[in-house]
């Protein structure tokens, strides 16, 4: 059995390796970009994780040449600032829909004062993993003293003498030997003992917080049968545009009751910007925390809207063609292309009539379309 670590840096390898310290033979792989060569060589599922965002490590094990994904891991030492935790939420969904647990690592409190974490944030983890029927737990950053404490030679990695980063590995440990034990895999990793006892102990953790609208400033929570009347209070269009586009709407929106509206009004453009962090995964936490009901995206008993109010980003001309549809276009797609630029460009054709542009459009792009049922601007309307 080889035990492959997947990662883009490999400082976070060496930082793994050195933490499990275990007979496990470890071999690093460096996540490939979407249209390279080695990309067409993952299999399905580890594509799947990547389909949303990079996780910083994927634990991997191969048997007779074919590698299977068991384990992502988030490590995350920011500063406090708001919906921080929430940002890299989407990592954590994409490997929960594909049945591969995660272990999210983030601190607790920096110099004396709370860290932006709340146990409602536990209530989150548990909600995807109960969906998913598979667990995804925090681990905090190891710390003395409300001092967030580094690896030596490890920047921006936790202390591994901390009785934190201990459980963690043993945890992980007793993951692989359990899944060794199973030559079929037909079995759940909750059937692993100490992950059920770990996600016992975080449901615990939960202390009653959880997720609410009234307390999100940004969020509005409407009647779906409302929303032709929003649309014409807010949007720059003729009523027969608006009333066609209601008509034209999926049943699975129109018939949901309730309607989540994520409206952030910034000073700046954000909708691309910084990667569109931390909106991206807000909306990611938000389907999970109030919408979802099934493993599905489509099984949601509450939609999901995005609207962003600053005035760049309100109008699909200004911003969405230009930053976003437009520019994937001018720069990224091979298809406008009538021949084969170089070696290269085999690979990319070949990617994107298998999957699309499903992997290697940006990230806000890939999140909006596939977290929101609509997009909503002045102008117009996207629906997914």
């Amino acid at each position: 059995m080889e035990i492959v670590v997947r990662t883009e840096n490999e400082l976070n390898f060496n930082w793994f390796k050195k933490g499990i310290s275990s007979d496990f033979n470890f071999t690093f792989e460096k996540i490939p970009n979407p249209g390279d060569p080695k990309f067409l060589n993952l299999p399905e599922k580890l594509k799947n994780i990547l389909r949303l965002d990079k996780p910083d490590l994927i634990i991997s094990k191969k048997n007779e040449n074919i590698e299977r994904p068991i384990l992502c891991i988030e490590i995350t030492k920011s500063k406090p600032a708001s919906q921080h935790i929430e940002q890299r939420i989407p990592r954590i969904i994409a490997a929960a829909e594909s049945d591969v647990c995660s272990i999210y690592i983030c601190p607790k409190k920096i110099d004396g004062y709370t860290y932006k974490f709340n146990p409602k944030h536990y209530d989150l983890l548990n909600k995807i993993s109960s969906i998913n029927k598979i667990p995804s737990v925090f681990f905090h950053y190891s710390n003395s003293n409300d001092i967030l404490l580094d690896e030596d030679g490890f920047p921006g990695l936790p202390k591994l003498l901390h009785p934190n980063m201990s459980e963690m590995f043993d945890l992980i440990k007793d993951y692989i030997n359990h899944d060794q034990n199973f030559e079929n895999h037909d079995y759940k990793v909750f059937d692993c003992q100490s992950w059920k006892i770990k996600f016992e102990k975080q449901k615990n953790d939960t202390e009653g917080k959880i997720y609410k609208i009234e307390d999100l400033p940004t969020c509005k929570l409407i009647n779906t049968s409302q929303l032709k009347n929003y649309l014409e209070g807010y949007q720059d269009l003729n009523i027969n545009w608006i009333n066609k586009t209601v008509e034209n709407l999926p049943s699975r929106i129109s018939s949901r009751e309730k309607t989540l509206i994520l409206q952030p009004e910034t000073k700046s453009s954000r909708l691309f910007a910084h990667a569109a962090d931390p909106y991206v995964g807000m909306l990611g936490s938000f389907d999970y925390a109030f919408c979802r009901v099934g493993r599905n995206v489509e099984e949601r008993k509450i939609n999901l809207v995005f609207m962003p109010l600053n005035s760049e980003d309100a109008q699909i001309k200004k911003v969405m063609g230009p930053k976003g549809y437009q520019k994937y276009y001018d720069v990224n797609c091979p298809f406008k292309s009538s021949e084969l630029e170089n070696y290269q460009s085999q690979f990319k054709i070949s990617h994107h009539l298998q999957y699309g542009c499903t992997y290697t459009k940006n990230k806000p792009l890939r999140i909006y379309g596939y977290f929101c049922d609509m997009m909503i601007f002045k102008d117009g309307v996207l629906i997914f």
